[in-house]
């Protein structure tokens, strides 16, 4: 009996020591974690209060603008085995607003999905927590106050729901403003204009105008931009535009007038002369011409710029008084013109003799002197006063040519060149000498000292000699005639 009994204790102490105290040791570790480390894994957060605030910020109709919402959570922890996620609700009361968008943020818990109506999020046990709701307008959103309420619901102590009341966008009317500068605008038919945009706030929408505007303008009713290219003259007309958004619509208005396009030269009727290069003739247009046409064609020599309209160059021939009519042509089949008279004289003659001083020999026929001629064609020549005997002056060529037969002291003649387009003179001087003497005597001439010699005359075959003279002197004894040029005496010393 004593031994089972005290087999029995013994069996009772042993499961004791294997069972129960590693069993309390485990627990009393586990709670020890617990508060220690206030592990997840030992302990679940929660929400015990929520506080809802106000709209912060001004949200204006026709712009796009964000206010947002704070909302204060005050939270909790409690021994658990982890933290699951709450619910927030997000419900409009009357429907979404239009181009209303909205997102759940928070720098202490962890949202997901938070641009839905259905957003969660995970308690931390932060004290306090926040959550922003931020909710952006559009352009588009009309002016109003739009009520919703929100909706937190914890899933970790069962807390709440905590519903918010009197939470509301409010949505200011802000109607747009709108203007153009620099009206009254003038434009020209043919020529594009530059665009006309206007200067807005608060994002019109849509925009307007009235009246129609001229033929080939446009309006652009998105953006209230005004473009093209007008194809007819209009009278000014005072345009109104209209600018509109969410909150209302707001008026401007400009003044537009197109004219006709025009196109000018200055100076007409225009005379010129062949071989003579023109000042460019450039015309002055309004509008912006495409490109420009001339009609009948221009005096050979000059020259049309089919892209800028300029007469130029140097006219070669004769033409008679001449009407051109010259047009700019633009844009949509728009033109306009205008006519210039145009005459091409000859140039008078400039003419030049190479030499202009000449010394001729009678009897002696001349090179025949050709004049130059640099300016225009000649038609008939003259000279003055007559030229020595012997030569001749061509009336058709202006040529001096022959051979003189009397001597003529230095003179000037004046020669006249003469063409529709006037005259042309130059001088040429001419001198007419007699021929010069060709002299020869007899010799050798040996002489004897006390003998009278033969007179030596000379023969001169050339022209007559005025006058005559010997170098070095005669012997002694013999003597020299300047007038004839005999040599005669009696020589009265040996010379070698």
């Amino acid at each position: 009996m004593n031994g089972r009994l005290r087999s029995f204790f013994l069996s009772r102490s042993l499961l004791k020591n294997l069972f129960l105290r590693p069993l309390a040791a485990a627990i009393a570790v586990f709670f020890t974690a617990f508060l220690i480390s206030g592990s997840a894994s030992a302990s679940t957060k929660y929400v015990s209060g929520v506080t809802y605030n106000a709209q912060s910020g001004t949200a204006n109709a026709g712009t796009g603008t964000s206010v947002t919402y704070s909302i204060k959570l005050t939270e909790g922890s409690k021994f658990g085995f982890g933290t699951s996620a709450d619910n927030i609700q997000l419900t409009w009361s009357g429907g979404t607003p239009t181009g209303v968008t909205w997102s759940f943020t928070s720098s202490t818990e962890t949202i997901s999905n938070g641009t839905t109506t259905t957003p969660t999020f995970t308690p931390t046990g932060t004290n306090p927590a926040f959550i922003t709701l931020t909710v952006t307008t559009s352009g588009s959103t009309p002016a109003g106050t739009y009520d919703f309420t929100l909706v937190i619901t914890d899933n970790n102590s069962f807390n709440g729901p905590w519903t918010s009341t009197g939470l509301n966008l409010l949505v200011n009317a802000t109607a747009p403003t709108i203007s153009y500068s620099g009206s009254p605008y003038t434009y020209y038919a043919g020529t594009a204009i530059s665009s006309l945009t206007p200067t807005v706030t608060n994002n019109p929408t849509s925009y307007s105008i009235s009246p129609a505007l001229p033929a080939g303008l446009s309006f652009n009713t998105s953006t209230g931009v005004i473009s093209g290219t007008p194809t007819v003259a209009s009278a000014p007309v005072i345009y109104t535009v209209t600018a509109t958004n969410a909150s209302g619509s707001v008026t401007t208005t400009i003044n537009i007038t197109v004219l006709s396009p025009t196109i000018s030269y200055a100076g007409s009727p225009y005379s010129y002369i062949t071989g003579i290069t023109i000042s460019n003739l450039t015309p002055t247009v309004t509008g912006s011409p495409l490109s420009y046409s001339i009609s009948p064609a221009l005096p050979a020599g000059l020259s049309f710029n089919a892209s800028t309209g300029v007469v130029s160059g140097t006219p070669t021939a004769v033409s008679s008084a001449t009407t051109y009519t010259i047009t700019a042509n633009y844009a949509g089949s728009v033109t306009a013109s205008t006519s210039i008279s145009i005459t091409i004289t000859l140039a008078a003659p400039s003419i030049s003799y190479t030499p202009s001083i000449n010394v001729y020999t009678t009897g002696v026929a001349i090179s025949s002197l050709t004049p130059a001629n640099t300016g225009g064609a000649v038609a008939s020549w003259s000279i003055s006063p007559g030229l020595p005997a012997g030569l001749s002056f061509d009336t058709a060529t202006g040529i001096i040519s022959g051979t003189p037969t009397a001597t003529s002291a230095a003179t000037t003649y004046t020669v006249t060149a003469t063409n529709s387009g006037g005259t042309g003179t130059t001088t040429v001087k001419i001198t007419v000498n007699p021929p010069v003497p060709v002299i020869s005597y007899s010799t050798p001439n040996v002489y004897v000292v006390g003998n009278a010699i033969a007179s030596l005359s000379p023969t001169n075959t050339g022209g007559t000699a005025t006058s005559w003279s010997i170098s070095p002197a005669l012997p002694l004894g013999l003597a020299f005639n300047t007038s004839t040029g005999v040599i005669s005496g009696t020589p009265l010393a040996a010379s070698a």
